[in-house]
């Protein structure tokens, strides 16, 4: 009690901090202070704190009154993510018309890289479907759809009574719902669908122009004493821009449009979101509104 009392009367030291005062000076003056200031001792010498109340007020002001360091603001990238997306659109007009080897070449790619990263996070849930059986389906639905359309939509019960004979007679354990499940799901929206681009690329496809290689050629021609081209060099070359192609550019075209419209409306007018009149659309985009729902409609009819 007698040392409380004493610690009471003790003359405390006003102190004066200045707001723009660093951590590291605040920290400096309450060592200086502590110094200046006597020990506390009890009636035995012992040691009882070397600091002050106006001391311990200053360390702790230090530690917790740090002034907060500013947030760094992020660099907006909108030049960098326009350049992208040009890039982006130029690559993909380039594909579209391409030609039809070319456009089937590179969507069947795609397709089985899409199809295995699929069965991907379906194995990591413990299901594991007849995956090679799937992806080789795939794959022979996007070659028929080019080489022989009216075989191409045998291949899809074909590759599914393989997957069944499969599941029932070479799998040494029984095959759940699930696997078999996510066997057709896989091969239906991931392969018989999306080849179906190849068959719209083809229409208008009977269009072909003659080569430019004769007139191109000629002084040599007439060096060899050749009026006509080889035999063996193509006499005429199918023209790449279908009408066809241009249905899927225009579609594709609308999609991004239409994503890109969407983006922008919500983005200025989003107020209502996606959940409050649909639990289902809310789940799987939470962050979408109503009216980017609807400017992104009315981005693409304006398209």
């Amino acid at each position: 009690d007698e040392l409380k009392k004493e610690i009471k009367d003790k003359p405390k030291k006003k102190l004066i901090i200045v707001d723009n005062m660093s951590v590291g000076a605040v920290q400096k003056l309450a060592v200086e202070q502590s110094k200046k200031e006597p020990a506390i001792t009890n009636k035995q010498g012992d040691l009882v704190s070397d600091q002050t109340e106006s001391t311990k007020a200053l360390v702790s002001m230090t530690e917790s009154e740090q002034p907060a360091a500013p947030a760094k603001k992020k660099k907006k990238k909108g030049g960098r993510s326009v350049l992208f997306g040009l890039t982006m659109g130029i690559a993909v007009a380039g594909w579209v018309y391409s030609g039809n080897y070319v456009f089937t070449t590179l969507f069947t790619l795609m397709t089985a890289l899409g199809q295995l990263e699929y069965y991907r996070m379906v194995m990591e849930t413990g299901v594991y479907p007849a995956r090679r059986i799937s992806v080789l389906g795939a794959c022979a639905m996007f070659v028929t759809a080019l080489f022989a359309p009216d075989l191409h939509q045998i291949v899809l019960p074909v590759a599914s009574t393989w997957a069944m004979i499969w599941f029932l007679t070479m799998r040494r354990s029984v095959s759940t719902i699930g696997e078999i499940a996510t066997t057709f799901t896989g091969m239906f929206y991931l392969g018989y669908i999306p080849s179906f681009w190849v068959r719209i690329r083809q229409l208008g496809g009977d269009i072909v122009q003659p080569t430019r290689l004769a007139p191109l050629v000629k002084p040599l021609l007439d060096r060899l004493g050749q009026k006509k081209l080889p035999a063996f060099l193509p006499k005429t070359i199918q023209f790449p821009i279908t009408a066809g192609a241009n249905f899927i550019f225009w579609t594709w075209l609308c999609i991004a449009f239409s994503d890109v419209g969407g983006y922008f409306a919500g983005r200025k007018f989003g107020k209502t979101k996606l959940g409050a009149i649909s639990p289902a659309a809310g789940k799987t985009s939470p962050n979408k509104t109503v009216e980017g729902v609807i400017g992104g409609c009315a981005f693409c009819m304006f398209l």
